[in-house]
């Protein structure tokens, strides 16, 4: 009797007293016993339906899910898929489960079968577009969506065979012909494959998968195209605003020009040489490639001073300011790192004084910027205030006698700020009371209560905002009103603030919801940095103070020498006043001491000799002779003399000078900021032209997670010329994939762009469409 070695892979416990599964150590198979009764062998093979069958039974018997899975080395989701299966009411549904993997197969041998069949009557006749309708037809079928990427190495072979078979025939003497309809399919074959090996007319010929005759009209299909491979291509559906530049006087190709880099992530000019020159030269027609000559003809741009202004003023047009009041003010400051000497000013980053530049931005309500102007230190933020809001006005053409309102933050904060602009009719201002600390609000005297809801994510992922209101008249400034406000946030954590205003009739939730909503502006700065580099200097020239004699305004300060003298004044008034201190208390503790011997000497008098009082006395005695001693007249007359002298030299001195004449003879010097502007500006009008373009994709996709980066994608995605007689076609073939809920948004986007014809930028009057490439992208092929 031959001897069967039994190997046990899963053992009998608590769960399983009875079950147990042995490996026979010289056959490919498994036994399973029930106690020491022999239940059944099946095959050693994952792959194998009885294996599965049986794994299958002892999940559904129970055993330990872990145990099964490691001996098996099965996910317990496939252990749970193969038990349901025995459980199904068919036996061709549980055979149907126990064989497929995970997900069924959508490629069967029945559908490779019938994709070949069909592309052997497909292909000859159109090579343009057979995988699209070979697809429709698989769906058709079998209700199947078949990938064009998985049915590439199918129609691969396919080519392989037919060219094979050509070669084949085209060597045979034989040129009978057996029928009339394969004689028209080889005509045909052989047309396609000289329309694709001819290169006359085109820089890129499209060979086999896809290719772009089957986005051609009839019309166009009597023509031959010009077809090109186009790198950015996507900034063509900035082509309205575009074109607008280019009717600018002066420069405005350039202007142009920078727009379109900018909006393709090159912020400066130095970044211009990664992009390439001939792609933009076919949309902008006429560029400048060269960096040195670009950095030339911008310091002629910027010494002119009219760029800005009118760069601006599109701008507005864009942001929509004759139609917006209220605006957002606040400085932006950039760290200076250079070696030039000049004004320091706060730095927030650095919580520290440094050699800074500020940039005054002003936004509308809704976050968009639209005026930015640079300073540095010489006036401080309350200074300069009026003369940005007066430039503003006339940047953006806002009639002189219309009234709007300012949002500032608290550093604004001043009496003398708020009295100057409750005498201007045509200027409000809202801001924080500095300095305000929590207590005063009194939900007894409240005067109102509100909630809003502000979208996160989504439309629906909506967060709820309460708040509760003091209205009242400040009582530093009966003429302006003060809001004290409780702000509770989503998660219901609350804050207690004061809002200080010069508007005394506007509705308090107003005033309220938009010193709220400031966060537009904070959060801009940083898109701003991070996708336009509108922190960077541009230019590292100066103007040195002297220079600007007579061009800027002076302004009297405390004389610096004066105003050292008096810090040392009144260091020595200090120490003064500490020795006169140290004295007083000498005084007192004398007058102490006089008192306490007087008192033991009284103890004593009548009494017998005490030992430890006389030595109490003693001790005392001794510490009001030292005392007595100290003589302050000396030191006291050294400071009284050292006083006087600052005193009088004090008065010598004037008490306020020129600052400018200070910062010429010390000198100081300031950023020469007019590339800086002209470039800057050049970047906001291409954030707002962002923002514009994207908002009815945005609105679409509804996803405010990513639906920034989707579309920028697009509009930095190469694609394909198509150029006939009468119109050009750009096919987009941006680099990630698409979901098809983005694609279906990108589609509605590119359709809704057609509404108003595109004029390609380049001064030619030529219309453009836009499309969007298959997914699976293009076969190319250099002529």
């Amino acid at each position: 009797m031959d001897e069967v070695v039994l190997q046990s892979i899963i053992g009998t416990d608590k769960k399983n007293p009875y079950l147990h599964v042995c490996r026979r150590r010289d056959s490919n198979q498994l036994d399973v016993f029930y106690g020491a009764q022999h239940l059944e062998t099946v095959v050693d093979n994952k792959e194998h339906i009885s294996y599965r069958a049986a794994v299958g039974r002892l999940y559904n018997a129970g055993l330990n899910r872990k145990a099964l899975s490691m001996v098996f080395e099965v996910d317990r989701k496939t252990l749970q898929r193969w038990g349901l299966a025995l459980l199904m009411p068919d036996a061709e549904s549980s055979i149907k489960a126990l064989r497929s993997r995970s997900a069924p197969r959508k490629l069967t041998i029945e559908v490779r079968r019938f994709a070949e069949i069909r592309f052997g009557h497909i292909y000859p006749h159109n090579r343009s577009c057979y995988s699209s309708q070979i697809r429709r037809e698989i769906f058709e079928t079998f209700d199947l969506h078949i990938s064009a990427e998985s049915l590439r190495p199918i129609f691969a072979a396919c080519k392989q065979r037919l060219t094979a078979n050509k070669s084949t025939s085209d060597q045979s003497d034989s040129g009978c012909k057996d029928d009339d309809s394969e004689s028209d399919a080889d005509e045909e074959y052989e047309q396609c494959e000289a329309i694709e090996n001819s290169g006359d007319t085109t820089d890129v010929c499209l060979n086999a998968t896809n290719t772009i005759d089957q986005y051609k009209s009839p019309s166009d299909s009597e023509e031959n195209p010009t077809v090109k491979y186009v790198h950015h291509a996507g900034v063509l559906i900035f082509s309205q605003w575009l074109s607008q530049l280019q009717d600018l006087p002066d420069h405005g190709g350039l202007l142009k020009q920078w727009l379109a880099l900018v909006l393709l992530k090159a912020v400066n000019i130095e970044q211009s040489k990664y992009l390439n020159r001939d792609s933009l030269s076919m949309f902008l027609g006429h560029t400048i490639p060269g960096t040195v000559e670009q950095r030339s003809k911008l310091e002629d741009i910027a010494s002119s001073g009219d760029a800005t202004k009118m760069i601006l003023g599109v701008n507005a047009k864009i942001a929509d300011v004759s139609n917006c009041s209220d605006y957002y003010y606040d400085p932006h400051t950039k760290h200076y790192t250079g070696m030039r000497k000049l004004l320091k000013g706060w730095c927030s980053t650095m919580r520290w004084a440094d050699k800074a530049l500020h940039s005054d931005f002003i936004h509308t309500s809704d976050g968009m910027p639209v005026f930015i102007e640079y300073a540095d230190n010489y006036l401080d933020l309350r200074e300069r205030f009026a003369g940005v809001v007066k430039n503003f006005r006339e940047a953006a053409a806002i009639e002189t006698d219309r009234k709007i309102t300012m949002v500032i933050d608290r550093g604004i904060f001043g009496i003398e700020v708020f009295q100057a602009v409750k005498r201007d009719p045509t200027l409000e201002l809202i801001s924080w009371e500095k300095g305000y600390l929590a207590g005063d609000f009194d939900m007894g005297k409240c005067n109102g209560q509100f909630e809003f809801t502000r979208p996160r994510n989504h439309k629906n992922d909506l967060r709820l905002y309460k708040f509760a209101y003091m209205d009242g008249l400040w009582t530093r400034d009966p003429t302006m009103r003060r809001l004290v406000v409780r702000a509770t946030n989503p998660k219901g954590t609350s804050v207690e603030v004061s809002v200080l205003s010069t508007d005394l009739n506007r509705e308090a939730q107003e005033l309220i919801k938009l010193i709220f909503h400031r966060w537009v502006q904070e959060n801009d700065f940083k898109y701003l940095e991070k996708h336009y580099g509108i922190n960077q200097i541009t230019s590292y020239a100066t103007i040195k103070y002297e220079e600007l004699c007579g061009v800027i305004d002076d302004k009297q300060e405390e004389n610096a020498q004066r105003k050292a003298l008096l810090v040392q004044r009144r260091e020595l008034e200090e120490q003064l006043k500490k020795l006169l201190h140290k004295d007083h208390k000498r005084k007192n503790r004398i007058i102490g001491l006089e008192k306490a011997i007087a008192a033991i000497e009284e103890q004593t008098s009548d009494k017998e000799y005490d030992g430890s009082l006389r030595k109490e006395s003693v001790k005392l005695k001794t510490q009001l002779t030292r005392n007595k001693a100290v003589d302050i007249t000396g030191e006291k007359q050294y400071y009284d003399q050292q006083i006087e002298s600052i005193t009088i030299q004090m008065g010598s001195c004037c008490e306020m000078v020129s600052k400018l004449d200070r910062l010429v003879e010390q000198g100081y010097e300031r950023l020469d900021v007019q590339k800086k502007s002209v470039m800057d500006s050049i970047k906001i009008l291409a954030r707002n032209l962002f923002y514009k373009v994207i908002s009815p994709f945005k609105k679409a996709y509804d996803n405010n997670r990513d639906d920034h980066e989707y579309f920028r994608q697009l509009t930095h995605a190469p694609g394909l010329w198509v150029e006939t007689a009468g119109c050009i076609t750009v096919y987009l073939q941006p680099a990630p994939y698409f979901p098809p809920k983005v694609e279906r948004c990108i589609l509605e986007f590119l359709e809704g762009l057609q509404n108003v014809p595109l004029v390609l930028p380049d001064g030619s009057g030529r219309t453009v469409v836009l499309k969007l490439g298959p997914p699976e992208g293009f076969e190319l092929a250099i002529a």
